[in-house]
């Protein structure tokens, strides 16, 4: 996502920092792009809430120190949890690529997405276009 995300010309690096980093980064991001969605910083609190800082912690403390001791981690064994985890990273990648996106189309095109979790009829593709009025994103 990350590499992705510089390839269209934002350094969203502070996602993956601590937390003082972290809102430090999306003050600024706020301040480059008045125009990304008004609930862009509640949606990435929430998601480091979910899942995002713990999944942090099992990589920095497993990955790089293999000899760790795995105990406070053992759901992240777990398949269920896994999959549930990797679910919401797919999604928040695909979620935030499409903000990017859509912050580099001109004015009054609009990506409008349907959320992973909508309840409601399926579309074909989860994205289509959209001129005129952009949609609330939640």
């Amino acid at each position: 996502m990350q590499r992705a995300a510089k390839a269209i010309g934002f350094d969203i690096g502070f996602l993956f920092q601590k937390d003082a980093s972290f809102e430090e980064g999306l003050k600024t991001f706020r301040q480059k792009w008045p125009t990304a969605p008004a609930t862009l910083e509640e949606n990435l609190r929430e998601v480091r809430r979910r899942w995002h800082t713990e999944l942090a912690n099992f990589r920095n403390t497993i990955v790089e120190h293999p000899g760790a001791d795995r105990a406070q981690f053992g759901k992240f064994y777990n398949p269920n949890f896994a999959e549930a985890v990797f679910t919401g990273v797919w999604h928040t990648i695909v979620e935030i690529l499409g903000i990017l996106l859509e912050l580099r189309l001109p004015a009054g095109v609009h990506v409008e997405w349907q959320p992973w979790n909508d309840p409601g009829p399926r579309w074909p593709k989860r994205f289509r276009w959209l001129l005129g009025t952009p949609p609330e994103k939640s």
